[in-house]
């Protein structure tokens, strides 16, 4: 008794432990995985995000770099030393305009293409847009007050300078509409023994010129630019920012807690770049997430602790019947061991035998029907041998072959057939019933399709087959010949049973028409982009033939030709449109195991979606000059060099071609009809239907096709095809069976 308590309690005890794992080990990993990428997430914020102000600080700096470079040539210019070395409202007025033209050409060569001009307070003089007065009427030269009252202009140049500084001028017209402009001022010299005094040099720059015509100003809403030399705040594009905020705050704890801060020092300048992004607005779903989780956790411990003491009583209960129906010894008295109950229960042997021999029938089952199907593939035949065939269990008797077909399943018709002398082997088909039939060694051959004829009619089979072949790499024709026939024998709605041969004696001064009007119209139909007509043109053509008395096996060859001139046109077309519509690809139609109505509806959907692609480029054929095309043909070209990468996507593509993601999309959407990241998607996705029919496992067709992880692929692939990877896996399995 003592052993089987201790066998009892050391049983219930690993089941307890692996029903516990079961429910908590993945809840655990879990939160691990939420945690871990809240801190790899702002890592790579952090990151990002100085990677941004960097970016940003460059483009001021640029600014920055061209009044720096105005005031050198300014210095070096002798059309301005009589402005510095004496009073300027005595100089000539043919001489000041002279200096303003030359101020209007230096001014003229910046990029941001701003007004330039030079000022002096104490002389309370200004000169540059071809204009020059007292600094009161400055405004009237870049009319500044203009929707800005919080602006006084003439305080600003009465100012005495001795740095670089920054002035928010930007005004709103009547119409609602504002601009947003920048000046930029220093001291021409920072020299004070200059001869130039305190002349000062000023610049205008339009904020849409330096960030880009395309710029939304929003997506800067967090820049702020700071005077490193006292640390106060400069200039901020969001009008929310307060003015007295200090860098020494930013630094320290951002404006307020919870902000992600990156900053970067001006190259040119004594000005400081600071970007600042809202903590929350990346980590505050993670965080519930986070949270959920643990509610989670302890509400599956409670639960798991009830369910697997339920678990551990009903497995001991349902062993113990287990072993008392085994004629196992329940009471664990006989033997050394613990595990000696089980050793000699012949209950559990038997089971196991015929568990064992179930399989193996299976299998054997499983892998004569494998063979059979590669016999009925041209592309195989040739590489099963009849040792190969004799190692699986099927071993014919002579190499006479025919390939049967049946609208009507029917039993006894195998039984007739083995009596009169005829092997059959059964193989998977769109039909009720498909057999191979092996003639017998010595077997008179006509005779034998005599016998197969009368057994098929006797059983009211409804059956058709494919004459007689010889060789085991004839199979694969002869069962295209059956389905022809047995397609010729449905549309005549013949009752009595049909070979090949006889439908070729119907049939053989019966050929299709295919006219050189209808020819020419097709060909037409393809160039001009009319798919409609294209595939009724097609479908009439077939539906004539087909009611003429065409059989099956010549209306394959009406497709064919179909096909071919369809192809033909397309060689064509390439050279005019390019890798933008390809060429037409035809479905197999002579080799196709499939019914020749099925392959008219296919070769139908397949030239209506390439006439679809001539007429969508037809219709941009007329802007391939334009920048914008352009961008739309690298689009595609680097979407089908660079899907594969993980790392590729819309946003890292934009930043690649040089223009914001707004306007690639606005771009893409207008040659494409689609947005770019539905096309990304559905491009990746193509990729991995064709390596998922490869029978690549589904964590690789996830790395090789750039999705990053195998949770987005099935997410992504879900969305697009409307099933999951492995439920499209098995229908492809089961469609090609």
């Amino acid at each position: 008794m003592e052993k089987k308590r201790s066998f009892k309690r050391n049983t219930m005890k690993t089941w307890g432990i692996s029903y516990f794992m079961l429910f908590i080990m993945p809840l655990l990993f879990f939160i691990v995985f939420i945690t871990v990428s809240i801190e790899v997430l702002r890592s790579e914020i952090a990151h990002y995000n100085q990677l941004a102000v960097m970016h940003v600080g460059s483009i001021f700096d640029s600014s920055f770099s061209q009044i720096n470079s105005s005031a050198e040539d300014i210095l070096l210019n002798n059309r301005f030393s009589n402005i510095f070395s004496s009073d300027p409202f005595s100089i000539p007025v043919y001489n000041l305009y002279q200096s303003a033209a030359e101020l209007s050409r230096l001014g003229s060569q910046d990029v941001d293409g701003g007004t330039l001009f030079i000022y002096s307070p104490s002389r309370d003089f200004f000169i540059g847009g071809m204009k020059f007065g007292h600094i009161d009427d400055v405004s009237d030269l870049i009319e500044f007050n203009l929707g800005s009252p919080n602006t006084n202009v003439p305080d600003i140049f009465h100012k005495n300078l001795e740095r670089m500084e920054i002035y928010d001028i930007s005004y709103t017209y009547t119409s609602g509409n504002t601009v947003k402009r920048i000046l930029i001022t220093r001291p021409l010299s920072y020299v004070k023994s200059s001869p130039v005094g305190d002349y000062c040099i000023a610049q205008i720059v339009n904020l849409s010129t330096l960030l880009g015509a395309n710029t939304e100003f929003d997506a800067y809403h967090n820049l702020m630019i700071f005077n490193r030399l006292d640390g106060n705040l400069a200039y901020a594009i969001s009008p929310s920012v307060p003015g007295d905020v200090k860098l020494s705050t930013i630094t320290a704890n951002g404006i307020d807690k919870g902000n992600i801060i990156a900053i970067a020092p001006s190259d040119v300048s004594n000005f400081i770049y600071a970007i600042m992004i809202d903590r929350s607005e990346y980590f505050h779903p993670m965080r519930i997430m986070e949270i959920i989780a643990v509610v989670y956790f302890f509400f599956t411990l409670i639960l798991g602790i009830f369910l697997v003491l339920r678990l551990v009583r009903k497995s001991w209960s349902e062993l113990e019947d287990a072993m008392r129906q085994s004629g196992a010894d329940t009471d664990l008295d006989a033997g050394d061991g613990v595990y000696s109950p089980f050793i000699s229960s012949l209950s559990r042997l038997e089971k196991e035998k015929e568990g064992l021999s179930i399989m193996v029938s299976a299998q054997s089952r499983s892998l004569k029907m494998n063979m059979i199907d590669r016999l009925l593939s041209s592309a195989d035949a040739s590489i099963i041998s009849e040792n190969a065939l004799k190692e699986c269990g099927i071993e014919f008797s002579s190499d006479s072959f025919i390939v049967y077909l049946a609208l009507d399943e029917n039993e006894d018709v195998v039984n007739a057939l083995m009596d009169a002398g005829i092997h059959t082997y059964p193989f998977s088909s769109s039909y009720a019933m498909s057999l191979i039939l092996n003639l017998g060694k010595g077997s008179d051959e006509a005779a034998a399709m005599e016998k197969i004829s009368e057994i098929a009619n006797e059983k009211r089979n409804n059956a058709a087959s494919s004459d007689i072949v010889h060789g085991l790499e004839m199979i694969g024709q002869a069962y295209i010949d059956a389905i022809n026939t047995i397609d010729y024998k449905k549309e005549n709605s013949f009752s009595e049973f049909v070979a090949c041969s006889d439908v070729t004696a119907i049939s053989s001064k019966v050929q299709y028409s295919f006219p050189s009007d209808c020819a020419y119209n097709l060909q037409k139909y393809v160039k001009d982009g009319r798919s409609d007509d294209a595939v009724s043109l097609i479908r009439d053509l077939f539906m004539t033939n087909q009611a003429a008395g065409v059989p099956p096996r010549h209306l394959r060859y009406l497709l064919l030709s179909i096909s071919n001139r369809v192809l033909k046109m397309s060689l064509q077309l390439e050279g005019v449109y390019g890798s933008d519509v390809g060429i037409f690809s035809p479905p197999q139609i002579l080799e196709a195991r499939k019914s020749v109505e099925s392959i008219r509806l296919e070769l139908e959907g397949r030239v209506y979606r390439y006439v679809e692609k001539i007429l969508s480029a037809r219709n941009m054929l007329g802007d391939v000059n334009d920048e914008t095309y352009m961008i739309y043909q690298k689009v595609l070209r680097e979407i089908s060099e660079r899907y594969s990468q993980s790392m590729f996507n819309v946003s890292s593509l934009a930043d690649d071609l040089g223009v914001t993601l707004a306007y690639l999309s606005k771009v893409f959407k207008r040659y494409h009809k689609m947005n770019i990241s539905d096309y990304l998607a559905h491009y990746r996705v193509d990729g991995a239907r064709k390596l998922l029919e490869e029978g690549v496992a589904l964590s690789q067709v996830a790395e090789q096709c750039g999705f990053g992880s195998l949770r987005t692929f099935m997410r992504v692939f879900k969305k697009v095809e409307g099933v999951s990877p492995g439920q499209y896996r098995q229908f492809n399995m089961e469609e090609r069976t």
